[in-house]
């Protein structure tokens, strides 16, 4: 309901991917923006006998012929890991409509089948790769984040060390109903500050690999649009963006 300050929700990426794909009628410009809340950097993991040694190796593979390897990731054309897919190759000067991509119900799969040699390349978060490099079975070669991330991702190189300013993450953001006040919005702002400040919070960025991006509502806004017109632009090459769709 317009202007109903008691309720808010987290949503991800795909309510903007969703909408500029023709999947969803609405978008974050039907919400009000309340808070930016955390990132998890897109990384790109191979089986650990992969011929692919690092990110240098994907990104000639791609340059000569996009379509001579494989990509899986979850859960839908288009999402964040299309995306940052795309990304890279866009990067590396490959026609990004060339790639060989292929969509699984969940990251855990794309994962077992780039370990069973199904695929060459898997694209998730981090977190769901790192207990396969551990054991051995596979190397993430490559993270879409703008520093190394710390802990046992720190010996993985990010694509802008390796040439490439690929940066682009499955991030969470807040939204409340459209219309909300400046007082309900200023009252969730303030929440969101004293949560964020708190250690539980910060271990639980810790475990699971996500970085802090707090933003508040106006700013949150001002990111939005600016993901929007991104993601818009990728999407469009990919040859998936819905005709006249617009935030």
């Amino acid at each position: 309901m317009a202007g109903e300050g008691r309720y808010v929700s987290v949503i991800p990426v795909t309510l903007l991917t969703n909408h500029i794909t023709g999947k969803n009628s609405f978008t974050y410009t039907d919400f009000t923006p309340v808070a930016q809340l955390y990132s998890e950097y897109i990384s790109f993991a191979v089986a650990a006998d992969s011929p692919l040694k690092d990110g240098r190796d994907l990104v000639a593979r791609l340059r000569k012929d996009p379509a001579s390897m494989s990509f899986g990731f979850a859960s839908s054309a288009g999402n964040q890991n299309h995306i940052t897919i795309a990304m890279v190759a866009k990067a590396a000067g490959a026609n990004v409509k060339g790639l060989k991509t292929v969509v699984f119900g969940s990251g855990g799969q794309a994962v077992t089948a780039m370990l069973g040699s199904h695929v060459d390349v898997a694209s998730s978060g981090a977190s769901g790769q790192l207990a396969h490099q551990k054991a051995g079975r596979a190397r993430i070669i490559a993270v879409a984040a703008p520093q190394r991330l710390p802990g046992p991702m720190a010996s993985v190189p990010t694509w802008k060390e390796l040439g490439h300013d690929v940066i682009f993450s499955s991030w969470r953001s807040m939204i409340g109903p459209k219309g909300m006040t400046q007082d309900q919005v200023a009252y969730w702002d303030a929440v969101v500050r004293k949560m964020i400040a708190t250690e539980d919070w910060k271990k639980d960025l810790e475990r699971n690999l996500w970085v802090s991006n707090y933003l508040n509502s106006a700013d949150s806004r001002k990111f939005l649009d600016t993901q929007y017109a991104e993601i818009r632009s990728i999407l469009t090459e990919l040859g998936l963006a819905a005709a006249r769709t617009q935030p």
